[in-house]
């Protein structure tokens, strides 16, 4: 996995987690860096302080469960939803209490927080999906309570959230 050590970056061999009861264990196709992994690294994004494995979004095969009510999983191509613990509907994402990085070569993650890959993306762009796409639609609907029929002004279009709120406005 990589590991955030204020301001710099390692690579570290890591065990394969341990899963509990609810869990999958996904090997990683393809993971990708947020803004919040940067600051992550330079001890500003709070709740999370280095060292601590890195990322959260990724793209992975299920390869084993905890349960047996749970095996429709394995085999399955899945993206995970970052917001791990999140019930509410806070725009504020708990990303915090995300226990297992995905710039690692396995994770483990509840069931509860894993999607089929749109089979129209390669893994590498589904890996960038979640959390951009999470943070566009709640920052749309959550905390700007935009409404059908609504203007809005959409900057940075050319980032994963610009054309992720995009795409929810389109839609």
């Amino acid at each position: 996995g990589i590991n955030a050590e204020y301001g710099e970056l390692q690579v570290q061999i890591v065990d394969k987690p341990v899963l509990h009861p609810g869990q999958a264990l996904v090997k990683l196709f393809a993971a990708s860096l947020n803004r919040r992994d940067y600051w992550i690294t330079v001890g500003l994004y709070p709740g999370i302080k280095p060292p601590c494995l890195l990322g959260a979004d990724g793209c992975g095969i299920v390869v084993k469960v905890c349960d047996d009510k749970d095996s429709y999983w394995v085999g399955k191509t899945v993206i995970m939803n970052p917001s791990f613990y999140l019930e509410d509907e806070d725009i504020y994402q708990k990303t915090t209490e995300q226990l297992n990085g995905t710039i690692a070569e396995y994770i483990s993650v509840s069931v509860t927080k894993l999607y089929l890959k749109p089979s129209h993306l390669s893994n590498i762009q589904a890996s960038a999906l979640p959390l951009a796409g999470l943070t566009a639609y709640r920052s749309l609907f959550v905390k700007g309570n935009f409404k059908p029929n609504q203007d809005v002004l959409v900057t940075v279009c050319c980032s994963i959230c610009g054309v992720g709120r995009r795409k929810c406005i389109r839609n």
